[in-house]
């Protein structure tokens, strides 16, 4: 899954009756069941009772309706004498219930004993005891459409009903009785009845259709390979159908009808994609074929599910002409990411969900590689997926991202962490043991596990065992283990002393911990540069140098997870060379190690900004748009009532410095980077310092676009934000009437994500008012969401908004993001008084949601880091302002 694909906006802005057959469980799968007893105290987790071997679900559904009928036949062992067996179960209703033995013997009849809503579980009892053996589990049940983005969920599209389903992490059970746990891995076979005008896709091909009597139809498919319920999918539509050629499996792109006109880019990029993977994996694509599916709503980026990947619709209906090329990145990232699942994590399937991580930190690393070997031109080596995760991973209150899934809210719990960090290492561990060496460990790992289920570990020790190299000392000590070192470096003449310790946030006191950290140094003189591996696996080591160098850089390729600090004296030679000996992939991680370095009070503000400054010159315009963003991060951390009007006038000088620069108008040929630094330069200089000619400028843009004319993809963003920031009421009706009768996709998100900023109280009102309009679906309200908070007036309106419809907003959310509403209290890093109001407000709300709790205590704890920071550092960036002309 490709959680956090849909950071696409801040791109663009910033069965019975079915025969089913018996799946004869690997031995290995066996015996884990049977010493996973102990396991299943795990409250969360179904009692290792029965081990399911194959099942078949049949469904009755009519996208009309809002409910719907099914029966299913589970195939099953069970293991030891029992009264009852528990299932998956949440949203649906048993009608009935019984198991019969596959040999002759005593059909029993089940009733539901006992439901644990807060576990997803239902027990189903007999009133005789049930022997060890082979039965068939017969249910039949009702339930509701989901319409909140989650189970087997119904949407309404250009006035016609869907059906979509999105079971990962754990909603297959809102759908129908299943044992919903990645270690049952399984074959299913669907059979839908549907309504004869509409088409129907699954997992598998389909084998069979049926007329029934009443304008129905049934629809058969084949048996799925052995997968887990979560990879489990449908789709019930009125689709165009585009086939995508060149595949080693048939394959289409199926886009709700009239759109698939907007297929052409995807259905170019793919089959190179998949080539690519292909042979970097050894072994071909591994189901009998591959749709992919443009759903309107949707909560996620993409979903991997085998034969049936979903996808937020803005990734697969595109216009190559009217999107950046930070847009066709994406698009190319999260394909590539949802393929590298069809082997990692969908042939070879973790056995619980405490090593959900490494599925998506796999994915992220792997769609990295490909994107960049496939389109070098989008300079994916310069996205830095550890300068992001450090930023989480070093609070106090952050978790490994290997960590005890006891509920199902755990799995969910800092799982971006997972997809950043997790790649970050990997990338690390890449590096350090070389790429042909890790290639031949998963080589092995694919080989060993194929259709079947592994742990971590199983990786690990692959990689060791290709490599010789102490993989899982090294995975162990990141992955199991919250935060990352820091790597005091002291060097007298050829002699270095490494030093690691915590990285801690000011105002932090935490345990200390240890690393094994591959590291590479890069130094030099004169002419001569040299590179030199280190394991720094204990707290201190001494390394001798092949020579005195005149600078050293700590990271080699900028390939570390681990920051680092030097004396005074050897930093600022090196920021002196940066702009000549490093590139910019390790001058972009210099910065940022620098800014992580302020914040954890190794750096002062004094020495701080003047580096940052520094930055503003690069020759790399996606240095200088890091540089300016952390200078502009710090001025909600230091600026106040009297320095307000100096920074103000420090940031006029610098914002105009860049748009002389650059330019006000994008150039023939200039880099995307350069455009993407002037929508961040014109955005300031439109609200901030309120420049009437931008205004008008945005204002002419915007009727262009909605006109249909082009206009240039790096500023509709900019310029659709500030028209909505300084428009009234007939503006608002404008862009809600744009949003509801989108001309694509795209254009449909960027309206939304730039209604959240209207400005005046009448507009912003109107705005809020909106996320009750049914037109603003459960997966659309975080996008609409993030505008609210920007400015302090703004703010409050929406805190008010907030603590008024609570309840209503809370229904409509998808249930995964309930726990991340505290957030929207906090204007930004430092509020602490949104802290207190939101400790005020769920005091009397939500008092038992624990993930609802501890989100808010995550919350606080960044805000009590930020004021940290403030504290330590006031003095230092006063006295920088002060020093400016």
């Amino acid at each position: 899954m490709n959680h956090y694909a849909v950071s696409l906006l801040l791109t663009l802005s910033l069965c019975a009756g079915a025969a089913t057959p018996v799946f004869q469980a690997p031995a290995h799968a066996k015996t884990k069941m049977l010493e996973g007893t102990a396991e299943g105290q795990n409250p969360f987790r179904l009692q290792r009772l029965a081990l399911p071997l194959s099942q078949g679900i049949h469904l009755r559904l009519d996208p009309a309706r809002s409910d719907y009928t099914g029966t299913t036949e589970i195939k099953l062992r069970v293991l030891q004498p029992t009264s009852s067996i528990e299932i998956s179960g949440k949203d649906y209703t048993i009608e009935r219930a019984t198991l019969t033995p596959f040999a002759r013997g005593k059909k029993h009849v089940l009733t539901v004993q006992d439901q644990n809503k807060d576990f997803g579980k239902l027990t189903l009892a007999s009133l005789s005891q049930i022997m060890p053996g082979d039965y068939t589990l017969s249910i039949g049940f009702s339930a509701p459409f989901n319409l909140r983005s989650v189970g087997l969920y119904k949407t309404i599209h250009q006035q016609k009903p869907y059906l979509f389903t999105q079971f990962e992490d754990i909603e297959a059970r809102r759908a129908f009785p299943v044992f919903d746990e990645p270690e049952y891995k399984i074959p299913y076979t669907l059979t839908l009845e549907v309504p004869v005008d509409y088409q129907v896709y699954a997992n598998t091909p389909e084998t069979q259709r049926t007329d029934l009597a009443g304008g129905w139809v049934q629809h058969q498919f084949a048996p799925t390979p052995p997968i887990p319920s979560y990879l489990l999918a449908m789709t019930v539509g009125s689709f165009d159908e585009v086939p995508i050629p060149w595949l080693s499996a048939p394959g289409r792109l199926l886009a709700p009808t009239g759109q698939g006109k907007l297929s052409d880019y995807v259905v170019a990029e793919t089959p190179a994609i998949l080539k690519a993977l292909e042979h970097y994996f050894g072994r071909d694509y591994p189901y009998a074929k591959l749709d992919f599916v443009a759903v309107p709503e949707f909560p996620f980026g993409a979903m991997e599910n085998p034969g049936l990947i979903t996808y937020r619709q803005d990734y697969l209906l595109i216009d190559p002409e009217q999107v950046s090329q930070a847009m066709l990145e994406s698009v190319v990232n999260v394909i590539a990411h949802e393929l590298a699942h069809q082997w990692f994590g969908n042939l070879v399937t973790m056995s619980w969900w405490d090593d959900l991580w490494l599925n998506e930190a796999f994915a992220s690393w792997m769609a990295d590689k490909i994107t960049a070997q496939l389109h070098p031109e989008f300079d994916t080596a310069l996205s830095l997926p550890q300068d992001s995760a450090m930023s989480y991973d070093a609070r106090s209150t952050t978790l490994p991202i290997r960590k005890k899934v006891q509920r199902a809210e755990d799995i969910t719990e800092g799982l971006g962490l997972s997809y950043s960090k997790g790649s970050a290492v990997l990338a690390m561990v890449e590096n350090w043991i070389g790429a042909r060496a890790f290639q031949q460990g998963l080589d092995q790992y694919m080989s060993d596990f194929a259709f079947k289920n592994a742990r971590a570990a199983d990786l690990w020790n692959a990689l060791e065992k290709s490599s010789g190299q102490a993989v899982p000392r090294v995975l162990q000590s990141y992955i199991e283990q919250s935060s990352f070192p820091l790597i005091a470096l002291e060097r007298k003449g050829k002699r270095l002393s490494l030093k690691q310790r915590r990285f801690q946030l000011l105002g932090d006191t935490l345990p200390e911990q240890q690393w094994w950290v591959p590291m590479t140094l890069r130094y030099g003189k004169g002419d001569q540069v040299v590179t030199q591996s280190v394991l720094l696996n204990e707290a201190q080591k001494n390394v001798t140098l092949a020579f005195e160098p005149d600078w050293i850089y700590p990271d080699a390729g900028a390939m570390g997870y681990y920051r680092w600090q030097l004396s005074e004296k050897d930093y600022q030679q090196l920021v002196t060379v940066a702009p000549k000996q490093l590139n910019a992939r390790e001058r972009l991680s210099l910065l940022s190690g620098a800014y992580h370095l302020l914040s954890n009070g190794v750096l002062s503000t004094a020495q701080f900004l003047p580096i940052a400054q520094r930055f503003l010159a690069d020759p790399h315009p996606r240095v200088v748009t890091k540089a300016y963003g952390y200078l502009m991060a710090l001025e909600p951390v230091f600026v106040n009532a009297k320095n307000r009007q100096r920074w103000q006038a420090w940031k006029q000088g610098q914002l105009q410095s860049l748009l002389k620069k650059y330019g006000a108008t994008p150039a023939p040929e200039e880099s995307e980077s350069v455009g993407q630094l002037r929508a961040n330069v014109l955005w300031q200089l439109g609200t901030y310092q309120k420049d009437s000619r931008l205004q008008q400028q945005a204002e002419q843009a915007v009727d262009r676009y909605f006109a249909g004319e082009p206009v240039d993809p790096l500023l509709i963003n900019t310029y659709l934000s500030l028209v909505a920031y300084y428009g009234n009421q007939k503006t608002f009706e404008s862009y809600k009437q744009a949003f509801e009768n989108p001309v694509s996709p795209v254009h449909r998100s960027r309206i939304l994500s730039s209604m959240g900023y209207f400005g005046t109280p009448e507009t912003q009102q109107l705005a809020m008012d909106y996320l009750r309009d049914d037109a603003v679906s459960a997966s659309d309200l975080r996008y609409l969401l993030s505008g609210f908070s920007f400015q302090p007036e703004r703010h409050q309106r929406f805190q008010h908004w907030l603590e008024t419809h609570y309840e209503e907003l809370k229904a409509a959310f998808p249930p995964f993001r309930i726990p991340r509403l505290p957030g929207y209290w906090v204007e930004h890093r430092c509020d602490h008084e949104g802290v207190k109001r939101a400790e005020q407000f769920f005091s009397t709300h939500e008092v038992d949601n624990g993930p609802l709790q501890k989100s808010l205590r995550n919350t606080a704890a960044a805000v009590e880091s930020c004021q940290a920071l403030a504290r330590s550092g006031q003095k230092g960036f006063d006295a920088f302002l002060a020093s400016q002309k």
